[in-house]
């Protein structure tokens, strides 16, 4: 499955929310959580950058997903310490 920035449900589960969904959180538990990016890490997830660098954006760097996601749109980011 390739996630988005803002992921929409495909045809299943059904007892998912349409979305979008945010980057929060999630549980291997949970059947929806395959709709959105999370990790087991306290507090955000590891993203590889295309600098080559990888950092932990916390779950508050979610508003600036969709421009951290865009591959022209030209957004300036300043990702969240």
């Amino acid at each position: 499955m390739h996630l988005g920035a803002r992921e929409f449900r495909a045809a299943s589960p059904s007892s998912c929310a349409v979305g979008p969904y945010p980057y929060a959180a999630g549980s291997f538990q949970d059947e929806c959580s395959v709709f959105h990016f999370w990790s087991y890490h306290s507090g955000g997830a590891n993203f590889a950058m295309a600098d080559g660098s990888v950092r932990l954006l916390s779950y508050g760097a979610n508003d600036l997903m969709p421009a951290l996601a865009s591959r022209a749109g030209g957004e300036p980011v300043t990702a969240p310490e």
